[in-house]
């Protein structure tokens, strides 16, 4: 209410003007318009509605490059041909330790159906689930005199490296002697062993030493894993620790299964060993783990770069309409002088050159405006970048030359009309 209300004083003040002056010469009117006080307004909305729609489609392209380089991106493992199968047995009255055993029989029988390549259990996913718990490590003491730090976890049974295809920088791998009754055993991932432990040195010598949990005896470390995305992409990478499922594993967990091809052709037979260990427990979902971080991962990355994208469009589509609208109506206002300058011997194009200048000035000064506002703006929304240059100039460039052509469009059309006036008809025009 309150836009229409400001929108329609100006028109309004324009006429009650234009009606106490009694212009009786339209040739002199059309020739003063630009002059004007109405034109002068209508040309700063126009070039502010031009650098509006030129800052929005900037930022909409840079959020478009962001998202095609998110979906290349290197995750540090291969969620390709991975299969999903997330089950919770605490549903159906399972204890903890029950759940794991449950998880553990369902993943050994799953290792044996035809086209799969290997199977482990994890309590989180990435892009999907996450966990953290306080830890202190060895030889290490926080700035702050903090001695236990906030750090992601995950509890994965053996094999799980192998299936997502982690690479193993130094030590071992879990395996089934890593059970409940065995001494608690951790691998880190590269990050934590270098920021906490041995800086740039041998990642050699991370093995052997322990990190402590809040309510826990040392755990030994016996491995470490090259650095993988923990559900975030383009941020970095975060200290983190795995233990062994059979140890510490919460009784929801995921199923992580690797097939020889398409991965969803293993639901049926993964539903089906869900069903003969008992009966009575429902898989909670069943995705493949591509769609996890289409969906989850990219959502961010996808969501500003079409709401960048619809936003710059509908600028833009509003910045051409008015850009017509403002030469149309000068073209209106100036009939007669156009009429009296063919009448005298102007040729089509110097008509033509005289309406388009009209709207190119509008244009290149609304895409100086947009071009020099989005080089100050975009650097304010670094972080959601990644690594595209706030400034990208391709970005800028195919943004401007586009801009520039759809307004040298909406310029066109009535600057065209110009050069058919009849001056017979614009001679007698009132």
């Amino acid at each position: 209410m309150v836009s229409v209300f400001l929108c329609g004083l100006a028109p309004a003040f324009s006429t009650v003007k234009e009606a106490m002056l009694k212009v009786t010469s339209n040739v002199r009117a059309g020739a003063a318009e630009s002059g004007t006080y109405g034109a002068v307004a209508r040309r700063i909305l126009i070039a502010g509605q031009i650098a509006l729609s030129t800052i929005l489609l900037i930022s909409g392209g840079l959020f478009l490059k962001v998202f095609i380089r998110a979906q290349n991106i290197d995750l540090g493992f291969n969620p390709d041909h991975v299969l999903l199968v997330n089950i919770d047995p605490t549903l159906r009255g399972y204890t903890v330790e029950k759940s794991r055993i449950f998880q553990q029989q369902l993943l050994q029988q799953t290792l044996n159906l035809p086209g799969v390549t290997s199977a482990s259990v994890a309590s989180s996913v990435p892009f999907l689930s996450g966990n953290s718990w306080d830890i202190s490590i060895e030889g290490y003491t926080a700035a702050g005199g903090e001695k236990f730090i906030d750090t992601n976890t995950n509890q994965v049974a053996p094999g799980y490296f192998k299936t997502i295809q982690i690479p193993l920088l130094s030590g071992r791998e879990f395996t089934d002697h890593d059970g409940n009754k065995a001494p608690l055993v951790a691998i880190v991932n590269e990050t934590l062993a270098r920021r906490y432990i041995v800086n740039n040195g041998d990642l050699e010598k991370t093995i052997g030493h322990t990190i402590s949990l809040r309510d826990h005896d040392g755990i030994a470390i016996v491995g470490v894993v090259k650095d993988s995305s923990n559900g975030s992409i383009g941020t970095p990478v975060q200290p983190m620790f795995f233990m062994s499922y059979a140890q510490m594993g919460r009784p929801m967990a995921a199923l992580q299964v690797r097939a020889q091809g398409d991965p969803g052709a293993l639901t049926a037979s993964i539903r089906e060993q869900i069903r003969k260990l008992d009966p009575d427990i429902a898989t909670v979902s069943v995705i493949p783990y591509r769609t996890v971080i289409s969906s989850s991962g990219l959502f961010l990355p996808r969501m500003a770069a079409i709401l960048g994208g619809a936003f710059g469009l509908v600028a833009l589509s509003l910045a051409i309409v008015g850009l017509y609208g403002v030469v149309a109506f000068m073209v209106g206002r100036r009939t007669q002088e156009i009429g009296v300058r063919i009448a005298l011997g102007a040729q089509q194009w110097q008509i033509l050159r005289m309406v388009l200048a009209n709207g190119i000035s509008l244009a290149v000064t609304g895409l100086l405006l947009g071009g020099v506002g989005a080089f100050f703006a975009t650097p304010l929304m670094g972080g959601m970048l990644m690594d595209v240059n706030p400034r990208d100039p391709v970005i800028f460039l195919v943004i401007v030359v586009a801009l520039m052509a759809a307004t040298l469009g909406a310029s066109w059309i009535p600057a065209r009309r110009a050069t058919k006036v009849d001056p017979m008809v614009a001679l007698r025009y009132e």
